[in-house]
């Protein structure tokens, strides 16, 4: 690859300050719950979509530097960053840890949308959990004022059906116990840390790819999963 190819004029060091912006968001029970354990379902992202799945713990690493995870433990890592001049005061976007240019918004204008990854970020407003959890946080769409972030079904009354495993901004007419539940959310330690040596493979905004995303690239030696951990080079006797 030469130095005029795309992917290498878009690479670029994980900034420090992204490196200290990533978190994972895990779901909290109903009113009266304890708060999050590990195996808590958190939001992860898969093929653009949005979704709240149970995320196994990375294997143990020996690496002195730490960084580099799994698969699963990079999609349920975001980075949660004020939106500063591209929204409202105090709102912040959720950018996804390994595709950076993506973020979580709505699709559409309506009230109740599925969530996907988009190029366009947009902007909720954290506010205290609907549940009353202390601890906990509810994402309020700063485009559509009295809806959340939640895996409420959609068209769901405010005492309705279970909640699912899809992320959507949903708005529920009077509430309710199961609305809330299904809209309150936990900030907690992010389940993956870049390596050292990590980059971000982004096109520039404006560019014809930068509606696909980016990536985050380091050392295929930092992924912790027994599916790509091990390598062998066979090579000619000499």
């Amino acid at each position: 690859v030469s130095p005029a190819d795309p992917p290498v004029r878009w690479m670029a060091p994980v900034p420090r300050e992204a490196r200290e912006q990533y978190v994972g968001i895990r779901e909290l029970g109903p009113r009266g719950e304890k708060p999050p354990v590990a195996g808590a379902r958190m939001w992860v992202h898969a093929q653009g979509r949005l979704f709240v799945r149970d995320v196994p713990a990375p294997p143990p690493s020996d690496r002195p530097a730490g960084g580099g995870g799994t698969n699963a433990s990079a999609a349920a890592t975001w980075r949660l960053q004020p939106a500063g001049a591209m929204g409202p005061s105090g709102s912040v976007f959720f950018e996804a840890f390994d595709r950076p240019g993506l973020y979580i918004a709505a699709a559409g204008g309506g009230a109740e949308a599925e969530l996907l990854l988009q190029p366009t970020p947009h902007a909720f407003w954290p506010r205290a959990a609907l549940t009353g959890a202390a601890g906990g946080s509810s994402f309020e769409s700063t485009l559509q004022p009295g809806s959340f972030i939640s895996t409420h079904p959609a068209g769901g009354s405010g005492g309705g059906p279970l909640p699912s495993s899809r992320l959507r901004l949903a708005r529920a007419a009077g509430g309710g116990d199961a609305f809330a539940g299904a809209s309150s959310f936990a900030i907690s330690n992010r389940t993956e840390t870049p390596p050292p040596l990590a980059f971000w493979a982004r096109p520039p905004v404006g560019a014809p790819e930068a509606d696909a995303g980016g990536f985050l690239m380091y050392a295929l030696n930092e992924v912790l999963d027994e599916r790509y951990s091990v390598y062998l080079e066979l090579g000619g006797r000499r």
